[in-house]
């Protein structure tokens, strides 16, 4: 399983703008679940992160294809005006789940 994560600090109460931008135009079936996550203490504070049910190599054939690449450009065209900074991303590989349960 693969994790997509990036953190960034919005524009001051551009939450709602910016939900609406960053949604894909089309969910990509091996992308399993997405997830965003706001600071209690600053909720300009954001983290959003999906996970892709294969292999890194599954991955990075889907990443580089021109539908893919061209749709990203588009979403992350959206989502700027809403961005005050990227503060890290990048693409994880899941090499442990724990269930407390």
């Amino acid at each position: 399983m693969i994790c997509v994560l990036t953190h960034r600090r919005l524009k001051r109460g551009t939450w709602d703008q910016f939900r609406a931008a960053w949604q894909p135009e089309e969910w990509w079936g091996p992308l399993a679940r997405a997830y965003h996550l706001r600071s209690v203490d600053d909720p300009d504070d954001v983290i959003s992160f999906g996970f892709f049910e294969g292999s890194l190599e599954e991955f990075e054939q889907m990443r580089d294809t021109a539908e893919w690449i061209e749709g990203e450009d588009r979403r992350l065209k959206r989502i700027a005006p809403f961005e005050e900074a990227t503060r890290f991303g990048g693409v994880y590989e899941v090499i442990e789940e724990i269930d407390p349960r």
